[in-house]
């Protein structure tokens, strides 16, 4: 069992630098996120949301979903890693760490990663376009479960890669949607001109 995590509880850094909030924008990045990782082969997919979970939830097309809350999102993403951790099905043997942030991320692609994964002896498989690595990354949870849950502040899941580089299977794409990300207002008007994202309809009021 696949299981996914979709960390979108807002208040990371990430790259080493401190990501704003797009309040206003923010729920339909979720949700093409979530709609993406859905189509996906992914068993078990699991949202983490913060603060502002309940209107957030009310924006989103949940089904299927397991929706848990981080409420400590300023704590940094090891916060958000750790409750996801938490609520894993019991039955998962991998699972993938995705960004709510990335909407560029496909189906297909989240099934090549799992595909290359399953046919290797690698404990964890990372996305790598032009040689940067980028999300959703996968781990083998018997090997990585406490290293990942051991994460403490703005540590996200380079730490763990950095600590075991001879485990690690790069799955090249050839897109770039794995190392995409939206920042800033900039970056949403670029990813807008890719996808179908009606941000209007999920402004908050």
């Amino acid at each position: 069992m696949v299981s996914g995590l979709i960390l979108a509880a807002g208040q990371n850094k990430r790259k080493g630098k401190e990501k704003p909030i797009l309040q206003h924008e923010m729920a339909a990045l979720i949700d093409v996120v979530v709609g993406n990782l859905r189509g996906s082969k992914l068993d078990e997919l699991l949202l983490i949301l913060g603060h502002d979970a309940r209107r957030m939830v009310q924006k989103l097309s949940i089904g299927g979903l397991k929706v848990v809350i981080n409420p400590t999102p300023s704590v940094g993403i090891s916060a958000s890693l750790q409750r996801g951790l938490a609520h894993l099905d019991d039955r998962c043997k991998a699972v993938m760490v995705a960004m709510g942030d990335m909407p560029l991320v496909t189906s297909a692609t989240v099934d090549q990663i799992i595909a290359s994964f399953t046919k290797s002896k690698k404990g964890i498989a990372v996305p790598v376009h032009n040689g940067d690595r980028g999300y959703p990354a996968l781990f083998d949870k018997q090997k990585y479960f406490d290293s990942l849950l051991a994460l403490r502040g703005n540590v996200g899941i380079d730490a763990v890669l950095e600590q075991n580089p001879k485990d690690i299977l790069e799955v090249r794409i050839k897109s770039d949607e794995v190392i995409v990300d939206v920042d800033t207002h900039q970056d949403l008007e670029a990813v807008k001109t890719r996808i179908d994202l009606p941000v209007g309809a999920y402004t908050f009021a």
